[in-house]
Protein backbone atom coordinates (compact mmCIF):
# COMPACT_ATOMS: atom_id res chain seq x y z
CA UNK A 1 0.00 0.00 0.00
CA UNK A 2 1.15 3.17 -0.97
CA UNK A 3 2.07 6.01 1.52
CA UNK A 4 -0.56 8.23 0.30
CA UNK A 5 -3.32 5.69 0.96
CA UNK A 6 -1.86 4.95 4.26
CA UNK A 7 -1.74 8.35 5.56
CA UNK A 8 -5.35 8.68 4.13
CA UNK A 9 -6.55 5.63 5.89
CA UNK A 10 -4.90 7.50 8.87
CA UNK A 11 -6.39 10.37 8.93
CA UNK A 12 -10.11 8.81 8.06
CA UNK A 13 -9.46 6.44 11.07
CA UNK A 14 -9.13 9.59 13.65
CA UNK A 15 -11.96 10.96 12.25
CA UNK A 16 -14.33 8.13 13.06
CA UNK A 17 -12.55 7.87 16.90
CA UNK A 18 -13.36 11.66 17.06
CA UNK A 19 -17.01 11.18 15.90
CA UNK A 20 -17.26 8.37 17.82
CA UNK A 21 -16.25 9.85 21.28
CA UNK A 22 -18.02 12.84 21.10
CA UNK A 23 -21.60 12.04 23.36
CA UNK A 24 -24.85 13.25 21.05
CA UNK A 25 -25.90 17.02 22.25
CA UNK A 26 -28.85 17.22 24.85
CA UNK A 27 -30.70 20.22 24.97
CA UNK A 28 -33.57 21.14 27.28
CA UNK A 29 -36.18 23.91 27.50
CA UNK A 30 -37.28 24.19 31.09
CA UNK A 31 -39.77 27.03 32.23
CA UNK A 32 -41.43 27.41 34.92
CA UNK A 33 -44.91 30.35 35.16
CA UNK A 34 -46.51 31.05 38.84
CA UNK A 35 -47.00 34.68 39.10
CA UNK A 36 -50.08 34.88 36.81
CA UNK A 37 -51.60 38.39 36.32
CA UNK A 38 -55.46 37.04 36.12
CA UNK A 39 -55.10 33.47 37.95
CA UNK A 40 -53.20 34.16 41.36
CA UNK A 41 -49.86 32.77 42.13
CA UNK A 42 -48.60 29.21 42.17
CA UNK A 43 -46.11 28.85 44.81
CA UNK A 44 -44.07 25.77 43.28
CA UNK A 45 -43.32 26.26 39.20
CA UNK A 46 -40.58 28.65 39.42
CA UNK A 47 -39.26 26.87 42.26
CA UNK A 48 -39.65 22.94 40.03
CA UNK A 49 -38.26 24.37 37.04
CA UNK A 50 -34.93 26.08 38.60
CA UNK A 51 -33.99 22.91 40.50
CA UNK A 52 -35.11 20.75 37.75
CA UNK A 53 -32.88 23.37 35.39
CA UNK A 54 -29.88 22.56 37.62
CA UNK A 55 -30.57 18.90 37.78
CA UNK A 56 -30.20 18.31 34.01
CA UNK A 57 -26.63 20.41 33.26
CA UNK A 58 -25.13 18.06 36.04
CA UNK A 59 -26.39 15.28 33.86
CA UNK A 60 -24.99 17.05 30.73
CA UNK A 61 -27.80 18.80 29.32
CA UNK A 62 -27.64 22.71 27.52
CA UNK A 63 -30.40 23.86 29.64
CA UNK A 64 -32.29 27.24 28.46
CA UNK A 65 -34.70 28.64 30.87
CA UNK A 66 -37.32 31.06 31.25
CA UNK A 67 -39.31 32.02 34.42
CA UNK A 68 -42.83 34.07 34.52
CA UNK A 69 -42.96 34.35 31.15
CA UNK A 70 -45.15 36.61 29.44
CA UNK A 71 -46.65 35.71 25.80
CA UNK A 72 -43.73 36.93 23.70
CA UNK A 73 -41.59 36.08 25.76
CA UNK A 74 -42.04 32.54 25.81
CA UNK A 75 -42.29 32.60 21.72
CA UNK A 76 -38.94 33.93 22.52
CA UNK A 77 -37.75 31.39 24.44
CA UNK A 78 -39.00 28.57 22.28
CA UNK A 79 -37.13 30.20 19.13
CA UNK A 80 -34.05 29.93 20.83
CA UNK A 81 -34.65 26.47 21.60
CA UNK A 82 -35.98 25.71 18.15
CA UNK A 83 -32.67 27.32 17.09
CA UNK A 84 -30.63 25.67 19.65
CA UNK A 85 -31.58 22.16 18.93
CA UNK A 86 -30.10 22.07 15.38
CA UNK A 87 -27.35 19.12 15.11
CA UNK A 88 -28.63 17.96 18.93
CA UNK A 89 -29.51 14.10 19.49
CA UNK A 90 -32.00 14.57 22.58
CA UNK A 91 -34.45 17.57 22.97
CA UNK A 92 -36.12 18.14 25.88
CA UNK A 93 -39.01 20.37 27.70
CA UNK A 94 -40.16 20.89 31.01
CA UNK A 95 -43.03 23.04 32.37
CA UNK A 96 -44.17 23.98 35.10
CA UNK A 97 -47.48 26.34 35.64
CA UNK A 98 -51.05 26.66 34.21
CA UNK A 99 -52.31 24.23 31.54
CA UNK A 100 -55.66 23.44 29.80
CA UNK A 101 -56.94 21.65 27.27
CA UNK A 102 -59.82 22.92 24.81
CA UNK A 103 -61.10 20.59 22.35
CA UNK A 104 -58.20 17.90 23.24
CA UNK A 105 -55.31 20.05 22.39
CA UNK A 106 -53.09 21.24 25.37
CA UNK A 107 -51.82 24.62 25.67
CA UNK A 108 -49.34 26.62 28.12
CA UNK A 109 -50.73 29.62 29.71
CA UNK A 110 -48.17 32.62 29.66
CA UNK A 111 -48.44 34.40 32.91
CA UNK A 112 -50.64 37.71 31.59
CA UNK A 113 -52.56 35.70 29.32
CA UNK A 114 -56.33 36.84 29.61
CA UNK A 115 -58.40 34.03 28.84
CA UNK A 116 -61.86 35.30 29.74
CA UNK A 117 -63.70 34.05 25.90
CA UNK A 118 -62.58 30.96 24.46
CA UNK A 119 -62.18 33.26 20.94
CA UNK A 120 -58.68 34.63 22.93
CA UNK A 121 -57.10 31.08 23.28
CA UNK A 122 -55.20 31.24 20.10
CA UNK A 123 -53.93 34.80 20.94
CA UNK A 124 -53.17 34.47 24.85
CA UNK A 125 -51.65 30.94 24.98
CA UNK A 126 -49.51 28.66 23.61
CA UNK A 127 -50.22 24.99 21.81
CA UNK A 128 -47.92 22.60 23.52
CA UNK A 129 -48.11 20.11 20.52
CA UNK A 130 -46.43 23.25 18.73
CA UNK A 131 -43.38 22.72 20.46
CA UNK A 132 -43.30 18.89 20.53
CA UNK A 133 -43.81 19.22 16.67
CA UNK A 134 -40.09 21.92 16.54
CA UNK A 135 -38.30 18.85 18.79
CA UNK A 136 -39.46 15.88 16.38
CA UNK A 137 -38.26 17.84 13.29
CA UNK A 138 -35.04 18.24 14.61
CA UNK A 139 -34.03 15.09 16.78
CA UNK A 140 -33.90 11.83 17.10
CA UNK A 141 -35.34 11.63 21.01
CA UNK A 142 -37.84 14.28 22.43
CA UNK A 143 -39.01 14.42 25.86
CA UNK A 144 -41.65 16.30 26.95
CA UNK A 145 -42.35 16.51 30.85
CA UNK A 146 -45.83 18.58 31.61
CA UNK A 147 -46.45 19.90 35.20
CA UNK A 148 -49.37 22.08 34.02
CA UNK A 149 -52.56 19.75 35.25
CA UNK A 150 -53.17 22.12 38.22
CA UNK A 151 -56.76 23.39 39.24
CA UNK A 152 -56.95 26.77 37.23
CA UNK A 153 -59.48 29.55 36.73
CA UNK A 154 -58.69 29.52 33.14
CA UNK A 155 -60.54 26.44 31.89
CA UNK A 156 -63.48 27.26 34.53
CA UNK A 157 -64.01 30.70 32.77
CA UNK A 158 -63.53 29.18 29.09
CA UNK A 159 -66.32 26.90 29.78
CA UNK A 160 -68.79 29.11 31.72
CA UNK A 161 -68.24 31.08 28.23
CA UNK A 162 -68.48 29.20 25.55
CA UNK A 163 -71.25 29.01 22.96
CA UNK A 164 -70.09 25.67 21.73
CA UNK A 165 -68.84 22.21 22.10
CA UNK A 166 -65.71 22.61 20.18
CA UNK A 167 -64.51 25.51 22.39
CA UNK A 168 -65.37 23.26 25.74
CA UNK A 169 -62.14 23.64 27.79
CA UNK A 170 -61.23 20.61 30.58
CA UNK A 171 -59.36 20.85 33.62
CA UNK A 172 -56.02 19.11 33.25
CA UNK A 173 -54.28 17.92 30.11
CA UNK A 174 -55.00 15.48 27.09
CA UNK A 175 -53.21 12.79 25.25
CA UNK A 176 -51.37 13.57 21.92
CA UNK A 177 -52.93 12.68 19.14
CA UNK A 178 -49.61 10.97 17.30
CA UNK A 179 -46.01 11.28 18.13
CA UNK A 180 -42.65 10.53 16.07
CA UNK A 181 -39.83 8.89 18.31
CA UNK A 182 -41.13 10.40 21.61
CA UNK A 183 -41.77 10.59 25.15
CA UNK A 184 -44.27 12.58 26.83
CA UNK A 185 -44.52 12.45 30.83
CA UNK A 186 -47.68 14.07 32.44
CA UNK A 187 -48.04 14.87 36.49
CA UNK A 188 -51.26 13.03 36.24
CA UNK A 189 -53.59 10.93 34.68
CA UNK A 190 -55.37 12.91 31.14
CA UNK A 191 -57.91 14.99 32.50
CA UNK A 192 -57.04 14.92 35.90
CA UNK A 193 -55.58 17.74 38.42
CA UNK A 194 -52.43 17.73 39.89
CA UNK A 195 -51.30 19.31 43.60
CA UNK A 196 -48.78 22.07 43.40
CA UNK A 197 -47.66 20.92 46.54
CA UNK A 198 -46.77 22.25 50.57
CA UNK A 199 -43.19 22.13 49.93
CA UNK A 200 -40.32 23.70 47.70
CA UNK A 201 -40.88 21.45 44.52
CA UNK A 202 -44.72 20.06 43.87
CA UNK A 203 -44.79 16.18 44.01
CA UNK A 204 -44.12 15.41 40.48
CA UNK A 205 -41.18 17.40 40.30
CA UNK A 206 -40.08 16.76 43.48
CA UNK A 207 -39.64 12.51 42.51
CA UNK A 208 -38.49 13.96 39.20
CA UNK A 209 -35.51 15.17 41.11
CA UNK A 210 -34.92 11.86 43.06
CA UNK A 211 -34.86 9.42 40.21
CA UNK A 212 -33.94 11.55 37.13
CA UNK A 213 -30.04 11.13 37.62
CA UNK A 214 -29.93 7.04 38.34
CA UNK A 215 -27.38 5.49 36.42
CA UNK A 216 -28.54 2.87 34.16
CA UNK A 217 -32.46 3.58 34.43
CA UNK A 218 -34.27 3.57 31.62
CA UNK A 219 -36.38 6.30 31.33
CA UNK A 220 -39.54 3.91 31.89
CA UNK A 221 -38.42 2.55 34.87
CA UNK A 222 -37.61 5.87 36.10
CA UNK A 223 -41.38 6.91 35.81
CA UNK A 224 -42.66 4.18 37.45
CA UNK A 225 -40.45 5.26 40.39
CA UNK A 226 -41.44 8.50 40.20
CA UNK A 227 -45.55 7.42 39.92
CA UNK A 228 -44.79 5.17 42.86
CA UNK A 229 -43.55 8.59 44.84
CA UNK A 230 -46.37 10.79 43.73
CA UNK A 231 -48.70 8.32 44.27
CA UNK A 232 -47.40 7.52 47.99
CA UNK A 233 -47.20 10.84 48.62
CA UNK A 234 -50.71 11.82 47.39
CA UNK A 235 -52.14 9.01 49.18
CA UNK A 236 -53.11 7.81 45.87
CA UNK A 237 -55.01 11.20 44.17
CA UNK A 238 -52.54 12.52 42.02
CA UNK A 239 -51.31 9.17 39.47
CA UNK A 240 -48.36 10.02 36.61
CA UNK A 241 -48.86 9.07 33.34
CA UNK A 242 -47.12 8.89 30.26
CA UNK A 243 -47.26 8.05 26.39
CA UNK A 244 -44.69 7.20 24.10
CA UNK A 245 -43.20 6.30 20.86
CA UNK A 246 -39.71 5.94 20.79
CA UNK A 247 -37.72 3.41 18.96
CA UNK A 248 -35.09 2.43 21.49
CA UNK A 249 -34.04 2.38 25.26
CA UNK A 250 -33.51 5.93 26.43
CA UNK A 251 -30.95 6.38 29.72
CA UNK A 252 -30.94 10.19 31.67
CA UNK A 253 -27.47 8.61 32.83
CA UNK A 254 -25.30 5.58 31.34
CA UNK A 255 -24.33 2.71 33.41
CA UNK A 256 -21.01 3.68 35.02
CA UNK A 257 -21.20 7.37 33.78
CA UNK A 258 -20.99 9.96 36.35
CA UNK A 259 -23.71 12.33 36.77
CA UNK A 260 -21.68 15.19 37.05
CA UNK A 261 -20.13 16.06 33.50
CA UNK A 262 -16.53 16.03 33.52
CA UNK A 263 -13.75 17.43 31.27
CA UNK A 264 -13.44 15.64 27.73
CA UNK A 265 -10.76 12.87 27.39
CA UNK A 266 -7.44 13.26 25.84
CA UNK A 267 -7.89 13.07 22.26
CA UNK A 268 -6.44 9.84 21.30
CA UNK A 269 -2.60 8.67 20.21
CA UNK A 270 -1.50 9.22 16.66
CA UNK A 271 -0.73 6.30 14.29
CA UNK A 272 3.08 5.56 13.28
CA UNK A 273 1.99 7.16 10.24
CA UNK A 274 0.23 10.23 11.07
CA UNK A 275 3.24 10.90 13.72
CA UNK A 276 5.69 10.68 11.17
CA UNK A 277 4.01 13.04 9.03
CA UNK A 278 3.70 15.76 11.63
CA UNK A 279 7.71 15.23 12.53
CA UNK A 280 8.52 15.70 9.08
CA UNK A 281 6.41 17.94 7.40
CA UNK A 282 5.04 20.73 9.99
CA UNK A 283 2.75 23.49 8.37
CA UNK A 284 4.74 24.30 5.05
CA UNK A 285 2.78 23.26 2.03
CA UNK A 286 5.96 22.25 0.14
CA UNK A 287 7.71 20.12 2.79
CA UNK A 288 3.73 18.42 2.70
CA UNK A 289 4.03 17.25 -1.08
CA UNK A 290 7.57 16.24 -0.58
CA UNK A 291 6.75 13.82 2.11
CA UNK A 292 4.01 11.92 0.04
CA UNK A 293 6.54 11.90 -2.87
CA UNK A 294 8.89 9.54 -0.56
CA UNK A 295 8.36 5.80 -0.85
Amino acid sequence: MGRLAILAWAFLGLLLLSADAQPQRRVALVIGNGTYAEAGTLANPVNDALDIADKLRSIGFEVIEGNDLGKRELERSIGAFSDALQGAGVGLFYYAGHGLQVDGRNYIVPVDARLDVPVKLQLEAVPIDEVLDIMEQQTKVSLVFLDACRNNPFARSLSRTATTRSAKALAGLAQFDSTRGSFIAFSTAPGAVAMDGSGRNSPFAAALLRHIAEPGQSINDMMIAVRRDVVSQTRETQRPWEQGSLLERFEFVSDGQPAEPQRPAAAPAPSMEVAALERSVGDDKGSIEKFLRQD
